[in-house]
């Protein structure tokens, strides 16, 4: 493949891998300070999502980066693909309910 086409697609992984990074911390600090529990919840499922997209990317840019794929470096990009995924999808469920249960504490007051 094109060495620039690579070299493209590894910034753009660590780009991800470091705004998603910077997410969580801000993500992660505004749930503790958060003055409800519902708030809390919806600020640590948007901090699950942001870990998983992190762990995404990290697992493509194992991937992605070396050009001698070693068998150890494979599996340990799919378990980091793996834990991201369910991180992802995890986030992505919670922030559904955590919604729901931050709208009904909303209007409730």
């Amino acid at each position: 493949m094109n060495p620039y086409i690579m070299a493209t697609i590894d910034l753009i992984l660590s780009f991800i891998f470091l705004i998603s990074m910077v997410a969580a911390v801000y993500l992660s600090v505004r749930g503790r300070r958060s003055e409800s529990y519902a708030e809390a919840e919806l600020y640590r499922a948007r901090m699950n999502i942001s870990l998983g997209l992190m762990m995404l990317a990290l697992g493509a840019f194992q991937l992605t980066a070396y050009t001698p794929l070693s068998a150890v470096r494979v599996v340990v990009a799919l378990v980091f693909l793996g834990i991201g995924a369910v991180n992802l999808l995890g986030g992505w469920r919670n922030h559904t309910l955590a919604n729901r249960r931050f709208k009904k504490e909303q209007t409730a007051d």
